[in-house]
């Protein structure tokens, strides 16, 4: 008998370990969050405390371009985003607003595993986001909401520009040197720009240029994706666009350029400065601009299908460009000096095609990094990419077609 119940207790000990955890309810799913479709990492997992999911502060406020701090003293967390602003103390039930408001929350933000999590839905909804929940799947949705603006004209455009703004423009050319002449001749420079604080104007050899500035999420697009829209300027030393300080420019379906003559020009057609997360989509940036894009101090710059033609230095200047990624972009007829002048810059070219471009192809191959994967070459560029990747690991070339 004694023997018996052994035997069955041993059984019993054994069919425990061996029978998985379904056999008597699925461990829970783990919460996963998601900024407009786009899955945050965190390393510190989401938690649900009194029905509220609480998510690390970093991941949120990043994902929704939003300035974060930490004031350690008093354990309070600050940010701000264009013109608003909030904080939010650990353990303290409400969020208090900029312009003064104070949201009451359920639950407090806490520390957890040496992070600071904020509960996602309240923190949200005061950056104006809307969140769902999806509790089969144990799923967080924050989607931004935007402020789009239909313009018709220059005028429009300019006053237009803001934070989470999506400009989309109707059919036609829009001279940005009207605009500028005439708002210069009226006001001073400083009353202009407190009456829009994104926007500045500078001067230039032979006129003056339009600077947008600490803008986070701008969107500028057609109105209808198939029409014609042109940006343009006047002078030959002017931008026709300049990003100072920006965060998330998305630049979509646009023709732009200046007016003066093929060769002419001392200006580039976009230029970014201090500025990350810039995507640039089917876009056609063409000369006499001195360069298609200048960057500098910039990270997580994206182009796809886009092309840049008949400029009058070359494609790209850069220095401490990083992160910067080119698809399906065509690259052609421009002349005189490196066609990519970059330093202490890192870019990748994909499915991308060079050809006509008189001048050097690459600069700085002792500062940065130039990857090619299954790319296409007239003689000339190709020629010179296959010497360069032979005398410096800087330059890889993968599936490459001639």
């Amino acid at each position: 008998m004694k023997k018996t119940l052994a035997i069955i207790l041993v059984l019993l000990v054994v069919f425990t370990i061996s029978v998985p955890v379904s056999a008597f309810g699925a461990a829970a799913k783990e919460i996963t969050v998601f900024v407009n479709g786009q899955q945050l990492v965190m390393d510190q997992p989401p938690i649900i405390e009194d029905g509220r999911t609480l998510v690390p502060l970093r991941a949120i406020f990043e994902a929704l371009n939003v300035n974060v701090g930490w004031e350690k003293e008093t354990q309070t967390v600050l940010a701000d985003w264009g013109d608003n602003s909030l904080s939010l103390q650990i353990g303290k039930n409400v969020i208090n607003m900029g312009d003064g408001h104070k949201i009451q929350i359920d639950v407090p933000a806490k520390i957890v595993g040496g992070r600071t999590l904020v509960p996602v839905r309240a923190v949200s909804e005061a950056m104006g986001a809307n969140v769902s929940w999806n509790g089969i799947d144990r799923r967080v949705d924050v989607t931004k909401t935007w402020s789009t603006y239909y313009v018709r004209n220059v005028s429009e455009l300019i006053n237009a520009i803001g934070s989470n703004h999506k400009i989309q423009l109707a059919a036609g050319t829009y001279n940005l040197t009207e605009w500028i002449e005439e708002h210069s001749n009226k006001y001073q420079t400083e009353e202009i720009e407190m009456y829009l604080p994104n926007v500045g104007i500078s001067e230039v050899f032979d006129g003056k240029e339009l600077l947008i500035k600490n803008v986070k999420n701008l969107f500028i697009e057609p109105a209808v994706s198939t029409d014609f829209v042109q940006l343009v300027v006047e002078p030959r030393y002017a931008d026709v666009l300049a990003f100072d300080g920006c965060e998330g420019i998305y630049l979509t379906n646009l023709t732009m350029g200046h007016t003066i003559e093929k060769g002419s020009c001392a200006g580039s057609v976009l230029n970014f400065t201090d500025s990350k997360k810039v995507r640039l989509m089917s876009l056609d940036l063409y000369g006499c601009g001195t360069y298609g894009i200048e960057a500098y101090n910039t990270d997580n710059l994206i182009s796809e299908n886009t092309t840049i033609r008949d400029c009058s230095y070359g494609v790209i200047s850069a220095y401490n460009l990083s992160n910067a990624t080119f698809t399906n972009c065509a690259f052609k007829n421009c002349m005189e000096y490196t066609m990519f002048e970059c330093n202490e810059s890192s870019l990748t070219f994909s499915k991308c095609s060079f050809s006509n471009l008189s001048g050097g192809l690459l600069g700085g191959l002792d500062s940065s990094y130039y990857r090619f994967v299954n790319c296409t070459f007239d003689d000339d560029a190709w020629a010179q990419v296959v010497d360069a990747a032979a005398v410096t690991s800087r330059v890889t070339m993968i599936e490459p077609a001639h």
